[in-house]
């Protein structure tokens, strides 16, 4: 089982994206899922509350079943942040035994938001006491708003879980000598969700692909049936890159 790697990196560094994206094949997730919370509607508390829009609600990106693969030994997460006015933002991720019952913390980082909304981004750190995601393990993350520092019970919480796998036999030859919209596409076809907006992100932040290619292959991904993220589909990229 892998250490507990926490720190609290309190200097405004969530790192959102601005708004395009890449899928034309079908995406193809795995055939099991996991119970989760991808949408956040609200604090436990429903007097109180951070997010500042009725239609507009904290989201983990991952597919329907809440379940998204990877092959990166310290895979982006991604997540979708409303308008709100909480201080803070919490990531945190944990080991899971083989029923999914326990789960053990392996990193926790605190965050300064600025309150605008945006798809958001973590990479999952390489760090010296931090070991790789292993293979065959899943892992389970959250995302909190923290709406009052005082009085945890007011978070506003959604989770996912991520799988790290191997690299499948039908990329083990090509992945490394596919680029660009080539590799998203065949990153989606294979289900390695992380993977894929991984390589969206950095062709939106390289400005390497057609915008409205782009563009179209995203309203494709989160309009598939596998994901239902629709409420995305002309969303709501934040305007800077990592």
């Amino acid at each position: 089982m892998q250490r507990l790697f926490a720190s609290l990196v309190l200097m405004g560094v969530m790192l959102p994206f601005s708004g395009v994206s890449a899928l034309a094949d079908d995406f193809n997730p795995p055939d099991r899922g996991l119970p989760g919370r991808r949408r956040g509607g609200g604090t436990r508390n429903p007097q109180v509350t951070c997010v500042q829009s009725t239609n507009q609600v904290l989201t983990a990106l991952v597919p329907a079943n809440n379940l998204g693969l990877t092959i990166a030994a310290y895979p982006q997460i991604f997540w979708f942040v409303p308008p709100h006015t909480a201080p803070l933002m919490e990531i945190s991720l944990y080991a899971t035994n083989a029923d999914f019952q326990d789960e053990e913390l392996l990193f926790l980082s605190q965050f300064k938001t600025s309150g605008n909304k945006g798809i958001s981004h973590f990479k999952v750190p390489n760090a010296i006491n931090f070991v790789p995601l292993e293979e065959g393990e899943v892992y389970h993350w959250y995302v909190s708003l923290i709406c009052d520092p005082n009085d945890r019970s007011q978070d506003v919480t959604v989770s996912g879980w991520i799988e790290r796998v191997p690299v499948p036999p039908s990329l083990a030859e090509t992945l490394d000598s596919l680029k660009g919209i080539d590799r998203y596409t065949a990153l989606v076809g294979e289900g390695l969700w992380f993977d894929a907006l991984d390589t969206w992100a950095s062709l939106h932040c390289s400005q390497s692909a057609d915008p409205e290619i782009m563009g179209s292959l995203w309203k494709n991904l989160v309009q598939d049936d596998q994901v239902k993220l629709e409420e995305f589909s002309q969303s709501d990229w934040a305007n800077t890159c990592p």
